[in-house]
């Protein structure tokens, strides 16, 4: 037996904006993965994918950066910053339902290497890089072709000093399952 893909589309979007009486040296970031309602596939399953939580990741405070700063959320939910990200509101892994897929079977998901969340707009000399995508490492659907995906990454600043401005950033990216 052959495989089958399915192709996700998502989206990443997040908000930035400086709280009053901040300086320079500090940004409220609400950053979080969003995923569209496009997926296509060609196989005689008919699939389904439901959003239940959109990668999050929270409403961050920035120092004046010091280097590359990373915030972290692992697909099941641990959230580590370096020192300059400081976490005002804790974000979350995103969680999709797959259901209506062969049952007992071994879903293959293949997560892009980066996605760049650039400022709507333009305007902004620094982007948010979102890496090390990842998921759990069994993805073997139930006895009712279910399964529940998590998915955890990195976002970086850049290495620079505090260039970010105010605004919302996205970006996207195709996640494809082959099962």
């Amino acid at each position: 037996m052959g495989f089958n893909s399915l192709v996700l589309v998502l989206c990443v979007k997040g908000r930035a904006a400086r709280p009053p009486g901040t300086s320079n040296g500090h940004l409220f970031a609400a950053l979080f993965l969003v995923s569209s309602l496009y997926f296509s596939f060609t196989t005689s399953v008919r699939a389904t994918i439901t959003e239940v939580d959109q990668l999050d990741f929270g409403t961050i405070a920035l120092s004046p950066l010091t280097g590359v700063q990373v915030l972290s959320i692992t697909y099941d939910g641990i959230i580590t910053a370096d020192a300059d990200i400081h976490i005002v509101v804790p974000g979350n892994p995103g969680e999709w339902l797959l259901t209506n897929f062969p049952v007992s079977t071994t879903l293959t998901v293949d997560l892009p290497n980066s996605v760049t969340l650039s400022r709507v707009g333009g305007g902004n000399p620094d982007n948010f890089t979102v890496k090390n995508l990842e998921t759990e490492p069994s993805t073997v659907t139930d006895g009712t072709g279910a399964f529940t995906l998590h998915i955890g990454g990195d976002m970086e600043t850049t290495s620079g000093g505090p260039s970010y401005i105010d605004g919302d950033y996205e970006g996207s990216f195709d996640i494809t399952i082959n099962f």
